[in-house]
């Protein structure tokens, strides 16, 4: 829009008079010609409100010099709400009678003036000029010439009267100065720098006193030091003011959102001690929004006093959902960790608000704390709950108690405990870790080159990992990357162990034979599928869908529905893998778990997991070293002397060539897994040195009895977890509601007589909950006109929506193809007219989050925030921090 020039029809203006008003906080410039007191009046053209009904349609810019001016006697002005200024402006009687403007000249302004609205609608120009913000001018004028606001007091007295000794010092001179130095700054641009200012604090973990610190001033006034000095806040109380009120502002977002939403509100909840020994509760919403999209957010990081039990968390829950306006109908699934206290917390919740529910229905287990239950038991073999269970089974009880008796025999002496203890040694010495790294990095002695062989590594700036009790497969990527230094492990534990100081030799119980290490190579291979899993199931439904889609990658989004089948295909793994080690002379007399008659499977090619019934499982390609210049390369091995005489070429393997990782029973589960690897970076690692797993003949005996009882009791952890699929009816629901899986799953692959008891529980819940809702508001009725058939009408008439059988008109379509069916939300949205009710079930059930993962990636962002100078931050302020921090990363789609 061009620049607005009404002097065209203005007369020439005389020589202004300057007159000082009785106090000196208030300019008054009045035209001798016009004989008034206002500063000009200027008669014909479109009036300045026109103008600025126009110009206000358009975007604010966020420099002065691209604004749209109104100008007056070849003078611009610009709304002054346009600019930033430092103090709220005060209300004042004259604004309703006019509007302020604010003169520029360049980048400067040059003063604030008050335009009458009561002249301009006469097409007349009144300004008055706003000296300190004194408004009595204006005030005089609107009782004078428009008898308005007559009983109203001098803005002068009551507004902006300034302190006595700046009175005393300023004049009015003084002040038309000081206004005149000032810049301009759009308020666009002072909401952007507050907005970027406020997400660096808040995203990097700054100390909200960093503003204070001068260094950081005058970097960022080496740019602009008058914009620096107006906009930079002077104290951290400014920015924690800001936070505060981003926080409510986000989070009257997120209420809206979960409000116009007519689907149920399903929440994960975890307990974490932040470092300052707060016990802080994080609480995650997982829904379907207004759109039929799922969504993921966080609802609070609340701190919790008093004991950690169920019957604390619940009020704690409740009030959180109090806050956001969940209803007790809204209210869907709560999925968190195993913990009695959570149980607990459902039991509480429930009772409270849905008297009528069984709360084990509304309790989902996180998916991946039972997959590190079950590879805990592998490597621990607790197995306190299970023996409890067995009490009425005195037999299986008791060989179970041996087995877990020989375990713990076998574990203080056996692999898991060493490379434990070799890993922790290490590390633990910043000597021994130079020591390592010297032989990780290749630089071997003369003699020690003709004992072990010169070697090249590409594992110079690797270490030995730490596993621990906390970490979702920890011991596995610690005993991956053993592996991966295996050969700097023995030539480094050769060579400490010879050491001429025995305080400083490796204690013998620390040392890894090769049987050890055939221990851990098929450990390897028993946990993979767990760390696949885990890896799969962590990550959000949409977000990983939507980099699918960008990025045109292959495979699967973990979805709800695939739980209890990912479930099932543990425990097949599991039994094949004990039956690989197996021993017809029962080693020990522990309970032979014989594998499924069935294989595991999703849909006809979904999940793959095992290879179809009747076929044998098609073996995985070797996975070649990468070849690309900017991929690590393939490790070169030289031979010791004595052996270079002794090499052997095997056919189809070139010299040197390390063997891939063992693959899954069925080639389909890698090919749906393998993004996580591409993700993580971790395949091309991973290749350059797995081991196969040995044979039995290649075991002792003793070792090979201990890898079966490791996997039994993986077993037994997870058949508990399988029996309780059925405590609630959305695990099958979820299964049957995706277009790719449906019940063809359930009913091929579980006994008929439980197949037929989960498809009939989903038609109950179909029935109970959803099959009487209305699909659509009820249209008014209008009255019939009257026919000459009368009720005896023989046309054809449609079914009625509440006499069709929905379910079975469902269940008898085609499975849809797993490549088909990418968003099953995307679906329903495209079928919800066929399928109005199951629609709104499947919104309802496909959003159930699998794991309480997010609880956990919350926990992870607050644990940044408190640094060792920052342990003074309340758990309010925590709160805030965290959960803007979690909004400004993951908005609402």
């Amino acid at each position: 829009m061009s620049d607005i020039d009404d002097t065209s029809s203005v007369a020439a203006l005389s020589e202004a008079v300057t007159e000082t008003a009785s106090q000196p906080s208030t300019l008054n410039t009045r035209s001798a010609a016009a004989g008034s007191t206002a500063f000009a009046t200027f008669r014909g053209g479109r009036s300045v409100s026109d103008q600025l009904r126009d110009i206000v349609t358009n975007e604010i810019r966020t420099e002065v010099s691209l604004m749209t001016k109104i100008k007056i006697q070849r003078q611009d002005y610009v709304p002054t709400e346009w600019l930033h200024r430092k103090k709220r402006a005060r209300k004042s009687p004259i604004d309703p009678y006019g509007r302020r403007l604010t003169k520029v000249v360049g980048n400067r302004e040059k003063g604030d003036f008050w335009l009458c609205n009561q002249c301009d609608k006469k097409k007349e120009i009144s300004l008055y000029a706003l000296v300190n913000s004194g408004t009595s001018g204006a005030l005089r004028h609107l009782r004078k010439d428009h008898d308005l606001l007559v009983g109203e007091v001098d803005s002068e007295t009551i507004e902006s009267e300034p302190p006595r000794r700046r009175q005393r010092q300023l004049t009015v001179l003084d002040l038309q100065r000081q206004a005149a130095e000032r810049l301009a700054i759009p308020k666009p641009k002072a909401e952007l720098f507050k907005e970027l200012l406020l997400r660096w604090i808040v995203d990097a973990d700054v100390p909200f006193s960093a503003v204070k610190h001068p260094d950081f001033r005058k970097l960022l006034g080496l740019s602009n030091e008058e914009l620096v000095d107006e906009l930079l806040p002077r104290s951290g109380v400014t920015i924690r003011s800001w936070l505060e009120a981003e926080y409510r502002s986000q989070k009257e977002l997120l209420r809206s959102q979960l409000t116009t939403s007519m689907y149920k509100k399903h929440l994960t909840f975890d307990l974490w001690t932040s470092p300052q020994k707060y016990a802080l509760l994080g609480v995650a919403v997982h829904f379907t929004d207004a759109l039929k999209r799922p969504q993921t957010s966080l609802l609070a990081l609340r701190r919790l006093c008093g004991q950690h039990s169920g019957e604390n968390i619940g009020p704690t829950l409740r009030e959180v959902l109090s806050e956001y306006e969940i209803s007790a109908e809204e209210l869907g699934y709560f999925t968190c960790d195993n913990a009695d206290a959570n149980d607990s917390a459902v039991n509480e919740i429930i009772a409270a608000l849905l008297p009528d529910v069984q709360p084990q229905e509304r309790r989902i287990r996180c998916t991946n704390h039972i997959y590190n239950l079950g590879a805990t038991s592998y490597l621990e073999g607790k197995l306190k709950d299970v023996l409890k269970s067995f009490e009425s089974q005195p037999a299986e009880q008791a060989a179970l108690q041996k087995v877990l008796n020989f375990l713990e025999e076998w574990r203080p002496t056996g692999a898991f405990v060493r490379i434990h203890n070799l890993q922790g040694w290490v590390r633990r010495s910043s000597q021994r870790r130079e020591g390592f790294l010297q032989y990780a990095q290749g630089k071997l002695s003369d003699e020690e080159v003709d004992e072990f062989g010169e070697v090249l590594w590409e594992v110079s700036q690797l270490m030995l990992l730490q596993d621990n009790d906390t970490r979702w497969n920890s011991f596995f990527t610690a005993v991956e990357r053993a592996f991966r230094l295996k050969d700097p492990i023995e030539i480094y534990t050769t060579v400490i162990s010879r050491h001429a100081d025995k305080t400083k030799r490796i204690p013998d119980e620390y040392l890894l034979s090769q049987d050890d290490w055939h221990v851990l190579a098929i450990t390897l291979a028993v946990l993979l599928p767990f760390k696949k899993l885990t890896k799969y199931f962590e990550g959000r439904f949409f977000s990983r869908l939507l980099l699918r889609l960008t990025n045109n990658l292959t495979g699967r989004v973990p979805c709800f529905a695939e739980v209890a089948a990912s479930l099932f295909y543990l425990v097949d793994h599991l039994r094949k893998q004990l039956a690989e080690y197996s021993d017809s002379d029962r080693v020990f007399p522990g309970p032979e778990i014989e594998g499924p008659e069935r294989e595991i499977r999703v849909g006809d090619a979904p999940l793959r997991f095992a290879a179809a019934h009747g076929s044998s499982p098609p073996s995985s390609p070797p996975v070649s070293p990468p070849a690309a210049q900017s991929q690590r390369p393939q490790r070169s091995v030289g031979l010791p002397h004595k052996y270079r005489d002794s090499v052997i070429d095997l056919p189809g393997r070139p010299v040197g060539s390390i063997n891939p990782p063992v693959a899954l029973e069925d080639s389909g589960a890698e090919e749906i897994l393998e993004q996580e690897d591409e993700e993580e970076g971790s395949q091309r690692q991973r290749c350059e040195k797995w081991p196969n797993p040995p044979s039995k003949t290649e075991i002792a005996d003793v070792n090979l009895r201990a890898v079966r009882g490791c996997i039994t009791c993986a077993i037994y952890k997870l058949e508990k977890y399988v029996t309780l699929l059925e405590d609630s009816p959305a695990y099958w629901t979820a299964m049957i509601l995706h277009p790719a899986f449906k019940d063809k799953w359930i009913r091929e692959y579980l006994p008929g007589e439980q197949a037929k008891r989960i498809v009939d529980s989903f038609k109950q819940f179909f029935d109970r909950d959803y099959n009487k809702r209305p699909t659509q508001p009820t249209p008014i009725q209008k009255k019939a006109k009257s026919s000459h058939l009368g009720a005896h009408s023989y046309l054809a008439q449609r079914p009625s929506p509440a006499n069709r059988d929905e379910v079975k008109e469902y269940l008898e379509e085609p499975i849809y193809e797993d490549e088909e069916v990418e968003d099953p939300f995307e679906w329903w949205r495209q079928r919800e007219k066929d399928f109005p009710r199951l629609a709104r079930m499947a919104y309802d059930l496909l959003s159930i989050p699998s794991t309480a993962c997010e609880c956990e990636r919350v926990f992870s962002l607050a644990k940044l925030l408190v640094g060792t100078q920052r342990h003074s931050l309340q758990d309010l302020t925590m709160e805030m921090l965290t959960c803007v921090k979690f909004w400004q990363r993951n908005p609402l789609i």
